[in-house]
């Protein structure tokens, strides 16, 4: 999800990574953020498959073990 910087500077990040899956969100407002409690960047989170059930908000980057730990948890 993105919040910061501009829109077109997220749209060069999609295309420079190839990113399809998740889906790239923008959020202007930063409404988002605030609501899901992110306070700085780089952040992620793991949200339930019923879509709403927030798993494992975490601040820095993605690490393979800490996302492993919270789908164990």
């Amino acid at each position: 999800m993105g919040a910061q910087d501009d829109f077109p500077l997220a749209q060069d990040f999609v295309s420079a990574t190839g990113t399809q899956t998740p889906i790239m969100l923008w959020d202007s407002s930063g409404a988002s953020w605030i609501h899901l409690g992110v306070r700085s960047q780089p952040a992620w989170m793991l949200i339930g498959a019923d879509g709403q059930t927030l798993i494992s908000p975490r601040s820095g980057s993605l690490d393979e073990n800490r996302i492993l730990q919270a789908l164990s948890a």
